[in-house]
Order: C-alpha cells, then sequence, then structure tokens
C-alpha cells in the first residue's frame, strides 16, 4: 500500500522509501498503532460521557488532532510546527 500511495504523491520519495527500509515501514507500523489506540481511547471516552455538549466537545477535539495528523501525513513533521 505505501508503495501505491509513494508512487501517486511522489516518485522521489520511492527513492527515500529504499533508502530507509526497514526503518519507515517501523515508524509507519508505530504510527499506525498508536493513531489506532488513540481512535479506541476516544471511542471509549465518547460512550462515557452523558451530554450533548461533552461529545460535541470530543468530538471537536478528535476532528483537530485528525486535520493535524493529516497534515503531517501530507506535508511531514514541518506542518506540524504551529
Amino acid at each position: 500500500m505505501q508503495d501505491q500511495v509513494l508512487e501517486r504523491i511522489d516518485p522521489e520519495l520511492d527513492i527515500l522509501d529504499k533508502l530507509l527500509w526497514p526503518f519507515d515501514e517501523l515508524l509507519t507500523s508505530h504510527l499506525i498503532r498508536h493513531w489506532r489506540g488513540d481512535v479506541w481511547e476516544d471511542a471509549v471516552r465518547m460512550v462515557g460521557l452523558t451530554t450533548v455538549e461533552e461529545r460535541e466537545e470530543l468530538r471537536r477535539q478528535v476532528e483537530r488532532i485528525s486535520i493535524q495528523r493529516a497534515e503531517f501525513i501530507l506535508h511531514g513533521p514541518q506542518s506540524a510546527i504551529k
């Protein structure tokens, strides 16, 4: 999957992928595991909330973090410095 994504976004990233292997796969796997755990924790938190306001606040937090992660994926670590 990573190869298909890299080919569409920037073929030159394929060179970097080959140079860093297996480190980029390990990093990607770590990030996905970490983010998947966050999703589970957010779902558990959401179930425990009792008011519409609490759920809306958590939804906004999750959305903000999701946008930051998408920016990181699209633009790299420099996008996280805001």
